[in-house]
Parts: structure tokens; sequence; C-alpha cells
């Protein structure tokens, strides 16, 4: 048991966005909607995600991809929240 929780710490954590959902691939994975949602805001490589049940998650992201930079990530996550409201 405890050899596969310390597998499980090791596994790096993954953030998924897209227009239905945010997923973390923790243990266990954690699929938010954007309803569930206040705000999500990246700002230099921290990304602060705020729930509606007055919890918040952050994690720092190492690997960005190159097309999306944070002002146009931010944007499209206002856009999702405002949509999802």
């Amino acid at each position: 048991v405890i050899a596969i929780l310390y597998q499980l710490s090791r596994k790096p954590l993954a953030v998924t966005v897209d227009t239905e959902k945010i997923v973390y691939t923790s243990f266990p994975k954690k699929n938010i909607t954007w309803g569930q949602l206040n705000n999500v805001i990246l700002k230099d490589g921290l990304l602060t995600v705020d729930l509606k049940n007055n919890k918040i998650l952050q994690s720092e992201i190492s690997n960005l991809q190159k097309e999306a930079g944070e002002k146009e990530f931010n944007d499209f996550c206002q856009t999702q929240l405002r949509s999802a409201n």
C-alpha cells in the first residue's frame, strides 16, 4: 500500500483545460466544470483556480504550450466563465 501511494505521489500533476472543464490528473482525478468556478487566472507561471465552494487550487505551470500565452489563456478562461454563468 505504501509503495502504491509513493508511486502516486511521484506522478507529475497535469492540468488540462478545454471548453467543457478543467481536469487535474491528481489522485483522485478532479473534473471541474466551468459552472463550478468563480475565476481562473494564469500569472507568472502560477495557475489559480477559484471554486464557488470557497476552495482555491494553485499549480505551478512549467511547460505552457508556446501557442497559448498568459493573456490568451486568461481571455479564453474569462470567455468560458461568462458563458457558463
